[in-house]
């Protein structure tokens, strides 16, 4: 099972120098969630190509990539893999 979400975040921006101030700056996080490691690649590869400013800048930000440690769906209780489809009703 795939699933995005796309989570606003209001974040501060980077300095440049000494004397520039700290400002504000509008942001996403986007959380990405894939079953293989064949696709996380390909998903990575894609953020990283479309997310890149055309010089390259420290905020284009970061891709962090971790697995699964454990999955409850609290709904039931159901853990594992099987935690992670839609409950059947």
């Amino acid at each position: 099972m795939t699933s995005i979400a796309v989570v606003p975040l209001s974040e501060f921006g980077h300095l440049v120098g000494d004397e520039s101030p700290l400002e504000k700056v509008k942001m996403v996080k986007l959380e990405v969630d894939v079953a293989t490691d064949d696709v996380a690649g390909e998903v990575v590869e894609l953020i990283v190509r479309t997310g890149r400013t055309q010089e390259g800048h420290p905020g284009d930000g970061k891709v962090l990539v971790s697995r699964l440690v454990r999955a409850v769906r609290i709904e039931d209780g159901e853990t594992g893999e099987s935690a992670l489809e839609p409950a059947s009703s």
